[in-house]
């Protein structure tokens, strides 16, 4: 072997273990795990919620981070659920994931490249067909559903927003639909709340001279999520008249897992006037019953009448940053607001049930409602690197 042979083969095995360190570098890079902190700053504990943490901020530390190899641990490298939302697009808004965190303490998190876990999920919705177009929601706490056109042709029309009483963590409106036998209680739960021709559980409609104008049963709609951690939705609304005023509304509704509560976010369009006066109602059921309007923290509160067999079910509303006025009418209770034509109305309405382990009194669901409307103002602080 001469020397420039030589010098040309140490030359290329030299450059080839650079290129081969290199590469070593930009996959170790790639792979790095990405550390999220998340501080509860405030007094009251954090206890299984769903926390939004910007994918873009992710991006920015691994831009070539792979989706479908990731995987999110704990402080104990233990895996947990997460889901990746993206609003019904095909671009990622937020990593969501559920956590409980002690008053002003703070957990860690890592997302790393790996084999994911299957979880459980948590949350879920669908379009009901087989039901009249039934809309149904769910989480480990409590079931929901509005009604869809195909109702209004029946005897057994019905407006507002239906609660379906859970004690059970399990997913179960596939279950009940397919039973068509879910007003009996088998251990699960059952339907024996009351709607009919009202706002049920925190529906909203427009309220003009003293009367209440609904927009009858939602017409079309959209699944923007569909679980683990969080489901959410639009139901459209066809044309109606609201008084002199044409109206139309888009509703997103929006449940996390461990929440009693959905987030809600009614937008109306009209014209010929500045604002349109809109209540948000639970509607008010015969029997011996509490009520609780909170003005101050944006809070209405309302403890059923005892069902002999059944037990008592628990509504609630709560307004973020408002202190609106509270009344009674039209056999509701009523949280009256002023909206812009295309501006969202957004608040928070749901129930619990005293048969499941929750709340067993109305003390203390009027308490976590309060708590509720605290912890909206509070700040969750979430650093990530």
């Amino acid at each position: 072997m001469n020397k420039r042979t030589g010098f040309t083969y140490y030359t290329l095995s030299v450059l080839f273990t650079v290129f081969l360190l290199g590469s070593v570098r930009v996959v170790a890079q790639v792979n790095k795990p990405i550390t999220i902190s998340i501080a509860n700053t405030s007094n009251e504990n954090l206890s299984n919620k769903v926390i939004e943490i910007s994918w873009s901020e992710i991006v920015k530390r691994q831009p070539s981070i792979d989706i479908n190899q990731l995987i999110v641990v704990d402080q104990s490298a233990k895996q947990i659920t997460y889901q990746l939302e993206s609003k019904g697009t095909n671009t990622i808004e937020n990593l969501l994931v559920q956590v409980s965190i002690p008053a002003r303490k703070k957990i860690t998190l890592q997302l790393k490249q790996g084999t994911k876990q299957a979880f459980k999920s948590k949350t879920y919705c669908r379009y009901v067909p087989e039901r009249f177009d039934d809309f149904a929601w769910e989480n480990d706490r409590m079931a929901f559903r509005m009604y869809g056109k195909a109702l209004e042709a029946t005897t057994f029309n019905a407006y507002g927003i239906d609660v379906w009483a859970k004690r059970t963590s399990n997913l179960v409106i596939n279950k009940w639909y397919k039973s068509e036998d879910y007003h009996k209680d088998y251990g699960e739960g059952l339907d024996f709340y009351g709607v009919g021709f009202s706002l049920g559980a925190g529906d909203c409609a427009p309220y003009l001279n003293d009367s209440l104008y609904f927009p009858k049963n939602y017409n079309s709609y959209t699944i923007l999520e569909n679980g683990p951690l969080r489901s959410s939705f639009q139901l459209m609304y066809n044309a109606w008249q609201a008084g002199k005023h044409q109206v139309t509304v888009t509703k997103t509704i929006q449940l996390d897992a461990g929440e009693f509560l959905n987030k809600m976010n009614a937008t109306y369009n009209f014209s010929g006037i500045d604002s349109l006066p809109v209540v948000i109602g639970i509607n008010e059921q015969k029997g011996t019953d509490i009520k609780l309007f909170n003005e101050q923290e944006g809070v209405m509160a309302y403890w059923l009448p005892r069902d002999s067999m059944n037990g008592t079910i628990g509504v609630g509303t709560v307004i973020f940053g408002g202190k609106p006025e509270m009344l009674y009418g039209k056999k509701h209770l009523l949280s009256l607001h002023f909206v812009k034509s295309g501006m969202p109305l957004v608040y928070y309405a749901g129930a619990t049930w005293d048969k499941a382990r929750y709340f067993k009194s109305a003390n203390e669901w009027s308490s976590y409602l309060e708590l509720f409307a605290k912890q909206l103002r509070d700040e969750v602080k979430i650093v990530v690197r």
